[in-house]
């Protein structure tokens, strides 16, 4: 443009543009619509492909005609949704018009369409638990005339059917289900769903009085139903509750044993989702309650007055965001909304004074949509006069508390393997087995719940906490003998019970002997532990045991009836003691052998280490199990750590060229090896800060909720522990991003049932009643959240270790020493690859080939007792000609 006439602010001029994939001139058809035969009831498309200067413009016809909406710039298809008998010989065209010259016309095509004739039949029948409603799914899209007619339905028993109306609009996905509305049915009936005069959609009929059983729902309790609906406009509540798939076509349902979703506090379920929790509340107290919401993103929390779902009343609403189980906080909206006496759009009748009945049934609602990040759903309550749910806590509807009505329908259990009778001896335990298989509406898994009978009774009552496939006993007496055992299995909403097992008892005359001696690295304690359940007094007795070297014990304290906790003076670390033993004996009178031994080693801060990065060069594990893999567009550099410790890894941040997307996943091992799922842990490392750029940095995670992560506390200069469900520790140690070396150890203490966060060798934060970890199947990351994505870490990081158990002060101390630190590699034991048969194979010739890895030295010997040779000059491959009939091998190493 040399003399500046095009005005800049307006789209460029058509003369100054061309197509590079078109002609310039009229347009032409390059290739025409083409006659098609279709089956009738199926779809039938029509396309076009020109050429010369667009933009186009096209126009379907139909026999001549111009066709309503078939038009249009990007009309170049045509499809109909469905073509019925009377479509049979239409003649299609399309007038195609382009930015130069005449507009031209295809040759008419033919659509020929072959007649269906198979009637449609009757695939299912089911019901809801409102018990007024009959969803019937057909074989394929019916007739919405004949469909809609409710004088083509009927229900034994007596259920009137009030109304018939297809459950999607005539072409769309679902006009092949009508939904059915009735009179009040039964709970738990059988009936019987007699429909004629129904035709599909070429107009065949379906048989006369063709019939399909159905089952009402039954009530079940101890779940609340959980709806998912993918593809769901985000944080839009309207838009799940008027989608034509709300409520009753679901993408997939589970049920929960609490009020929330996902379980167990997680939060991650998906995106771009609508869900909704169903249930009934049973409440034991009469009295005023209070009810809370929490989610992410909005719901809704409804209360029927009654267990009507008609009569429902929203009482509670989250219209922002909270982390899961934040009940008296939120990321974003209003807070009183979340808590039905501060909800000001209450639709409750008395208003913020919810007054409910004991024992009678409340129906109950949530619903949530979800857009993209973290997410959850869930509700609790609390009496009026209670203290409020502290966040973090479980939903309390769970139990005895709630309930659903469920659909029974195609629901079975096969038990195929039944529990088998058990004869053992006194002091011994027993181990009893069912293996089952199911399905149901709601999943394939069943679950389990062991009964015990006491001798001579019929009368089973349910053992606590026995609820897996197999059940072991405590220890057995005598008092044991003839107890009967069996299991009931449950896929809700049905149950099975199996056959019973006999548990027969005889004397114990076996001595107990010595299982393992576990060492505490207090260095003042080890646990002995004996093959059975021990007499008290003899287990107690100080004289009874002695180590060699000497060492002092000042007490024994017999723990689970088999575990004797020794107190000893200091023991020397790196030394063997030998223990010996004498006179202990089991509850029958049994004595140990006497002088009995066992050697152990005093436990140090190696005890309990799982897996351990150096980083020095490499993101190999020191235990060889749990190796690291670099991520992000830039490989990750190795520069020089803290003094004395070799290497350590740069991970860069945005300011950095490259950067921003670095962190180490752990792809060795299992995902959930760092889970630690219901026990303890602690994780080291130092670590520098060379720029906070976002909320929520993450120096190590295994994932959100009730897994573990360390990371920056939102936008603060310090840093926080989350160690379980219960939010987090913050520190208090004041700035970390001053660029220098920082020590860190985060702590999960099962037992305590509390979270460490310790700084520079500093207790700087303690947070009890934490709830214990879960699994999620994420890797664990170094310097990112798997569960919360694009936190990554921008600094320094090195000597990263994790244990399975609580360190200890004294512990931390050394790792620390006062800043100056050293390795954890320098308490280590050298960890050596562990040997490994490959491969033996006889070979043609007569002779054969062995195989290993790890290293080490071959052994052989006629006798698996040995005695055991070093095979000479034997490597991997080793070839050789036996000489004896039998040979055994082994590596040593």
């Amino acid at each position: 443009d040399p003399n500046y006439l095009i005005d800049y602010t307006a789209p460029i001029p058509g003369e100054y543009l061309s197509s590079f994939d078109k002609t310039t001139g009229p347009v032409t058809i390059v290739t025409p619509p083409q006659s098609i035969t279709v089956n009738e009831g199926q779809p039938a498309t029509f396309t076009v492909v020109v050429d010369g200067t667009p933009p186009y413009d096209y126009q379907w016809k139909r026999n001549g005609q111009d066709i309503a909406g078939a038009s249009g710039p990007t009309a170049y298809t045509y499809t109909i949704p469905r073509v019925y008998r009377t479509d049979n010989g239409a003649k299609f065209s399309v007038v195609v018009t382009g930015a130069q010259g005449a507009p031209v016309t295809s040759a008419e095509v033919t659509l020929t369409v072959v007649t269906e004739a198979t009637p449609p039949t009757i695939v299912s029948a089911r019901t809801t638990a409102t018990f007024d409603t009959v969803i019937v799914t057909f074989s394929e899209p019916v007739d919405q005339t004949t469909a809609e007619n409710k004088a083509n339905y009927s229900i034994s028993g007596g259920v009137t059917v009030n109304s018939a109306a297809l459950a999607g609009a005539p072409g769309s996905a679902y006009d092949h289900q009508v939904i059915l509305t009735t009179s009040k049915m039964p709970e738990g009936a059988t009936l019987t769903l007699t429909v004629n005069n129904v035709k599909d959609v070429p107009g065949n009929t379906i048989a006369a009085n063709t019939q399909v059983d159905f089952k009402t729902f039954v009530w079940t309790p101890g779940f609340v139903l959980h709806k998912y609906w993918e593809n769901v406009s985000a944080n839009n509540i309207a838009a799940l509750q008027n989608d034509p798939r709300f409520p009753n076509i679901p993408s997939w349902v589970t049920l929960e044993t609490r009020w929330e979703y996902p379980p167990n506090g997680e939060n991650e379920g998906g995106s771009n989702y609508g869900n909704q929790i169903t249930g009934w509340f049973i409440p034991q107290v009469t009295g005023d309650y209070v009810f809370f919401t929490c989610s992410d993103d909005p719901s809704n929390l409804y209360l029927s007055t009654d267990e009507s779902p008609a009569n429902k009343k929203l009482i509670a609403q989250e219209t922002g965001w909270s982390g899961a189980r934040n009940w008296l906080s939120v990321g974003s909206g209003n807070v009183d909304s979340k808590r039905s006496d501060l909800f000001v759009d209450t639709e409750w009748p008395d208003g913020w004074t919810i007054h409910l009945i004991a024992g009678k049934k409340y129906y109950m609602e949530s619903v949530h949509t979800e857009g993209g990040g973290g997410d959850n759903v869930g509700a609790t309550f609390k009496l009026y006069e209670e203290e409020d749910p502290a966040n973090g806590t479980a939903p309390r509807l769970a139990g005895a508390l709630i309930g659903s009505y469920l659909d029974p329908t195609g629901a079975s259990i096969t038990i195929t393997q039944q529990p088998q009778s058990v004869t053992t001896i006194e002091n011994a335990q027993a181990t009893f087995t069912v293996v089952a298989t199911g399905t149901s509406a709601y999943g394939n898994t069943p679950t389990y719940q062991w009964q015990k009978a006491a001798p001579g009774s019929a009368t089973f009552n349910d053992i606590a906490g026995a609820t897996s496939a197999s059940y072991t006993t405590p220890f057995l007496v005598a008092a044991n003998n003839g107890e009967k055992y069996r299991v009931v299995v449950s896929l809700p909403p049905i149950s099975e019970i199996s056959a019973e097992a006999l548990l027969t008892i005889s004397s114990d005359t076996v001595a107990p002997t010595i299982v393992s001696v576990t060492g505490n690295p207090n260095q003042v304690e080890l646990t002995v532990r004996f093959s059975e359940p021990l007499d008290n007094a003899s287990a107690t007795a100080l004289a009874n045991y002695a180590f060699s070297p000497a060492l002092t014990i000042t007490q024994a304290v017999l723990r689970n009836q088999t575990d004797v906790v020794l107190t000893t003076a200091q023991q020397t670390e790196g030394t063997e003691y030998t223990l010996t033993v004498n006179n202990v004996k089991d509850l029958v009178g049994n004595t140990i052998a006497p002088n009995t031994q066992v050697r152990f080693i005093p436990a140090n801060i190696a005890t309990g280490a799982v897996a351990y990065w150096n980083f020095d060069g490499d993101f190999s594990d020191w235990m060889k199990r749990h190796d690291g893999t670099a991520r992000g567009l830039q490989p990750i550099e190795f520069v020089d750590g803290k003094p004395g410790f070799g290497k350590a890894i740069r991970l860069l941040g945005p300011s950095d060229s490259g950067g921003a997307d670095q962190y180490v996943e752990i792809t060795g091992g299992e995902p959930d090896d760092m889970a630690f799922a219901g026990g303890s842990m602690s994780l080291s490392a130092w670590f520098t800060v060379d720029a906070w750029d976002k909320s929520w940095q993450a120096l190590a995670a295994k994932g959100e909720s009730s897994n573990w992560r360390i990371h920056r506390r939102n936008a603060e200069d310090v840093m926080a522990f989350t160690g379980g469900s219960a939010g987090d520790t913050p520190s208090g140690a004041g700035v970390v991003s001053d660029g220098q070396w920082h020590h860190l150890v985060a702590i999960k203490d099962a037992e305590a049932n509390t979270s460490y966060l310790w700084i520079d060798g500093v207790l700087d934060a303690t947070l009890p009643d934490v709830g214990p970890l879960s699994k999620n199947g994420q890797r664990m990351m170094i310097g990112e959240n798997p569960d919360a994505r694009n936190r990554y870490w921008h600094g320094l990081v090195d000597d990263v270790a994790v244990w399975n158990r609580p360190l200890l002060p004294a512990e931390i101390a050394k790792l620390y020493a006062n800043g100056a630190g050293k390795p954890l590699g320098t308490f280590l034991p050298v960890v050596v690859e562990r040997p490994q048969f490959t491969r033996v194979v006889r070979n043609a010739n007569g002779t054969i080939t062995v195989e290993w890895t790890g290293g080490g030295t071959l052994e052989a010997a006629t006798s698996v007792s040995g005695p055991w040779n070093p095979v000479p000059n034997a490597t991997s491959p080793y070839t050789f000609t036996p000489t004896e009939p039998a040979l055994f091998g082994r590596i040593r190493k």
